[in-house]
């Protein structure tokens, strides 16, 4: 399987041309949430945030949609995302974990199908 190599936090500018789904990772919490912001001022707007349980996902096409600590979603919620990202192609979703997802993928306790969604650049060590 071919791994990519995450971006540096500080190389986030290449979003400021593109709008990728959007993964940080970084155990450090401020770190975290200083690399969500700062790709948020690049967003596409309007900015949904997911903080909240249960899980409440906008119903508009084109946006950013903010998934903080997203390796926490139960099955369902992830299955919910999953569909809710396939019918919102142009959406944007950044999203936030303290720890390596594809260990969880790797044992079932992640959706790959997801995992890959929110996989296409990854910001921190994901290693």
């Amino acid at each position: 399987m071919l791994m990519k190599a995450p971006i540096p936090t500080d190389s986030w500018q290449v979003l400021q041309a593109v709008h990728p789904n959007v993964l940080v990772v970084d155990g450090d919490t401020q770190q975290r949430v200083r690399a969500v912001e700062a790709i948020l001022d690049a967003a596409r707007a309007p900015i949904w945030r997911c903080e909240r349980r249960p899980f409440a996902l906008p119903s508009e096409d084109v946006g950013t949609l903010v998934v903080p600590d997203v390796h926490a979603l139960s099955d369902d919620e992830q299955r919910e995302l999953l569909t809710w990202a396939e019918r919102h192609k142009t959406t944007q979703i950044v999203s936030a974990t303290p720890i390596p997802l594809y260990p969880a993928v790797s044992t079932g306790r992640f959706l790959d199908e997801l995992y890959y969604r929110l996989n296409v650049l990854v910001i921190g060590d994901d290693a």
